[in-house]
């Protein structure tokens, strides 16, 4: 038996959504998260201290397809709820796909780098516009020291997340998708970059200095920052596109055996983009009836002597036609 298996980590090219004046906004960005719809976005600006701390907060919300800030008096209850999944050291409903327990080290450091994720993340010039400390202040006087506190995050190996003299944010490199236990960071690259639970890693071309990927509640989207010059933040998405073929299947009609065929799907799926996949050579198991369901508990039963031994004796009196056993 010759089975294919799709791979599930495919990204669309990132696309546009809007241009953000920072100079404007006064203070750089510390939270994106999306609306429980999915049709907005909620923006936290901030300012840093001459020791990297972060304070006088503002906030904005602005539509997910237009993203045109608007400000708000206080941060709406659904970026809050987003927030807490969207920060937290694991992934949603697991307990063992998650960030390492946070690195706190001091050593010497050289480079201009605060948090890692590329020239914007680390800070580099002032581009907010705010006439207070800048990121790029921060960054400067740290480097005068000969020892810094680095603060580091790990996940399956892979650094997502690196604070250099500066206050830990949690979700400023991360964010985490809502199912499919996936992750979306800044690598250290800059690029955004995302990660399954499985350890398969992808990195998003044509993207650099990303800070604040936010996955959206439904899975669909990521939305992140990115410096676009002087004053200036792009604000992007992309689709992981992997769930184009659970789209798909939604509007499969049922095939053979009156039930919705993965393989229609597919069809439907490379008539818009190309496939690819691995081989495997291994026996396949169908469990999409009953019948083939309980065929498939029998045989793994059965390759395990405890299991079997323990139902040997109901299933040899169910074949020679005795009683119902009971309990």
């Amino acid at each position: 038996m010759v089975t294919m298996v799709i791979l599930a980590l495919q990204l669309s090219a990132p696309a546009l959504i809007s241009t953000i004046d920072t100079g404007k906004l006064k203070g750089e960005p510390t939270q994106l998260a999306w609306s429980a719809e999915g049709d907005k976005l909620f923006l936290q600006t901030s300012e840093r201290d001459g020791k990297g701390m972060v304070g006088n907060h503002r906030f904005f919300v602005m539509s997910a397809s237009e993203g045109k800030p608007e400000a708000v008096n206080a941060p709406p209850a659904w970026a809050s709820e987003y927030w807490v999944w969207k920060s937290n050291q694991f992934a949603p409903g697991s307990t063992t796909f998650g960030i390492d327990t946070p690195k706190q080290e001091e050593r010497q450091a050289t480079a201009v780098s605060t948090p890692m994720g590329g020239d914007l993340a680390r800070g580099g010039a002032d581009t907010t516009g705010s006439g207070g400390t800048s990121a790029g202040d921060v960054a400067a006087r740290a480097q005068q020291l000969q020892k810094q506190m680095i603060i580091t995050l790990r996940l399956k190996g892979e650094t997502i997340g690196e604070f250099v003299g500066q206050q830990f944010l949690p979700g400023y490199t991360f964010g985490w998708s809502p199912r499919n236990q996936m992750v979306a960071y800044s690598h250290s690259s800059g690029r955004l970059g995302v990660m399954t639970e499985k350890g398969d890693k992808q990195q998003v071309e044509g993207t650099k200095n990303v800070i604040l990927p936010a996955w959206s509640p439904d899975g669909n989207k990521i939305a992140f920052l990115q410096k676009a010059g002087k004053h200036r933040l792009t604000l992007e998405h992309l689709r992981p596109e992997h769930q184009a073929l659970f789209d798909l299947l939604e509007q499969t009609k049922p095939g053979k055996g009156g039930e919705v065929q993965l393989t229609d799907a597919l069809q439907l799926l490379l008539k818009r983009e190309p496939i690819h996949g691995v081989v495997l050579r291994a026996k396949r198991h169908d469990i999409g009836n009953p019948v083939d369901w309980l065929k498939t508990n029998l045989l793994f039963a059965s390759r395990d002597r405890a299991t079997w031994e323990a139902l040997r004796p109901m299933l040899q009196l169910l074949l020679e036609g005795g009683a119902e056993p009971q309990g």
